[in-house]
């Protein structure tokens, strides 16, 4: 899969305008789509984020839509079709292509506390199997991490699960974040890169431009990157930074994938660096 993918978002409100600008921050690129329609030939995902008894309007008025990957982040606030299983099912009725219902149980006044967080919030996604790569990668790249519920026929549990996540907000005071971790003891890892010297600044950046969107591909999480506030005994004041992964496995994976042997071939000998993962203790 391509470091940059185009995404139409189909809907400029809180949700769709939201999820653009972080998938833009990420690299993306971004068409935004409103009740004027347009045209979402190029693009590679769509995102459904339209009140739920406009979807069949809205999709009407957008050319190209045929056979893609769509991801629904409709809820049924204003009703629903009910001829179908789901909303993600009616998406799935006019796209033809692989649907993922996703990003609807979480609050859009959270998105711009996203980053602030220790532990990356989860996504609660259902999705058809060939929609599954694209809707992890967009919930990775949202920086936020994927929890699946199966497949597409889950879609109406988590359209419907919007009700005892609005008592919980109420309840509670929220919104709120969630989050979900595995039972066994797995500890997340942290990839360690020290620069000892740097010859090109210029294919530095262009090395920098794809590994950022594999690493955050591959569920890592940017802690720190710049050079150092102070060094002591062997340190060098050259660039340091640091990813935080779920896994020594995740952090493998990035530095073994094409994107990142990509990202390498473009930088060659223009940096001498000292990489290491670490386990995180216990």
């Amino acid at each position: 899969m391509n470091a940059t993918m185009k995404i139409t978002v189909i809907g400029r409100g809180r949700v769709g305008g939201g999820l653009a600008d972080r998938w833009e921050a990420a690299g993306h690129r971004v068409g935004r789509v409103g009740r004027e329609g347009g045209d979402a030939s190029e693009a590679d995902a769509l995102l459904v984020a339209v009140p739920s008894d406009r979807i069949a309007d809205a999709l009407g008025n957008v050319s190209g839509i045929a056979g893609k990957v769509a991801i629904d982040a409709t809820n049924a606030f204003d009703g629903r079709n009910e001829t179908h299983e789901s909303l993600a099912h009616e998406v799935k009725s006019i796209v033809g292509g692989p649907v993922a219902k996703a990003f609807n149980l979480l609050h859009t006044s959270l998105y711009d506390k996203v980053d602030e967080q220790r532990v990356r919030p989860s996504v609660i996604y259902a999705a058809d199997d060939d929609a599954r790569e694209v809707t992890e990668r967009l919930i990775r790249d949202a920086g936020l991490d994927p929890v699946l519920a199966g497949g597409l026929e889950q879609a109406r549990a988590l359209e419907d699960a919007v009700g005892l996540f609005g008592a919980i907000r109420r309840a509670g005071g929220g919104p709120f974040f969630h989050s979900f971790a595995r039972p066994e003891a797995q500890r997340r890892a942290y990839w360690v890169n020290t620069f000892r010297s740097v010859r090109d600044p210029q294919r530095l950046a262009d090395y920098a431009e794809l590994a950022g969107p594999v690493m955050r591909e591959h569920g890592g999480r940017f802690l720190a990157r710049g050079r150092p506030a102070r060094v002591f005994e062997a340190g060098l004041m050259e660039r340091t930074v640091v990813i935080e992964f779920e896994s020594v496995e995740r952090a493998v994976a990035a530095y073994d994938s094409a994107g990142y042997r990509e990202a390498l071939r473009v930088l060659g000998d223009a940096a001498e660096r000292d990489i290491r993962i670490v386990e995180a203790a216990g």
